[in-house]
C-alpha cells in the first residue's frame, strides 16, 4: 500500500513539473515575442537613470551615441516609440592600494508608452581611468548593444514577414 502511495505521489509530482515547465516555456516565448518588436523603435526618450554622478555627462554621451546609430533621441515622451530607463551600478574595492578601477554593471530597459517591456540588457564592464572616458565608454557599449539587438530584431521580423526590414 505504501509503495502504491509513493508511486502515485511521484506521478503527481512529475505531472505537475511537466505542466509547470510547459507554462514557463510559454511565458518565455511571450517575452521573446515582445522583445522582437524592438525593430519598431526608432525614437527614444531617455528617462530616469539611477546611479549617475552629479557631474555626470553620461546622458549627453548616450544621446550622441544613440544618434550615431541612427536613433532619434527626444525629450518629448509623447513622440517617443520607447522610453530608456536604467541603473548604473559600480563596485568599488575598499581594500588595496587605491589604484583599483571599479567594475560597472549597466541594467537598462526600453519600455513602450503603455509600460510594456520591449528590450532589456545587463552589461558588465571594467570602468575607465577618468570619469569622462568612463561615461563615453558606458554610452558606447549601451548604444552598441541596443543597435545590435535592434538589428537582430529587424532581421527576424524580415524573415517572418518575407519582406526586408531596413537596418543601418
Amino acid at each position: 500500500m505504501q509503495r502504491r502511495t509513493f508511486l502515485s505521489l511521484f506521478a503527481g509530482l512529475l505531472t505537475s513539473q511537466v505542466a509547470l515547465a510547459g507554462r514557463l516555456r510559454f511565458a518565455r516565448v511571450e517575452r521573446n515575442d515582445s522583445e522582437n518588436e524592438l525593430y519598431l523603435v526608432r525614437t527614444i526618450c531617455i528617462g530616469k537613470v539611477e546611479g549617475l554622478r552629479q557631474d555626470d555627462h553620461f546622458l549627453a554621451e548616450l544621446t550622441d551615441e544613440l544618434e550615431k546609430k541612427s536613433f532619434i533621441v527626444t525629450k518629448d515622451l509623447k513622440s517617443a516609440d520607447a522610453v530608456l530607463t536604467g541603473v548604473i551600478e559600480m563596485v568599488v574595492v575598499l581594500d588595496g592600494n587605491g589604484t583599483n578601477i571599479p567594475d560597472d554593471t549597466l541594467r537598462f530597459q526600453l519600455t513602450s508608452c503603455s509600460k510594456d517591456r520591449i528590450w532589456s540588457a545587463k552589461i558588465q564592464m571594467r570602468g575607465q581611468s577618468t570619469a569622462e572616458k568612463d561615461d563615453k565608454y558606458k554610452a558606447q557599449r549601451l548604444a552598441e548593444k541596443i543597435w545590435r539587438d535592434w538589428n537582430n530584431s529587424a532581421k527576424k521580423a524580415a524573415g517572418k514577414s518575407g519582406s526586408r526590414a531596413t537596418s543601418k
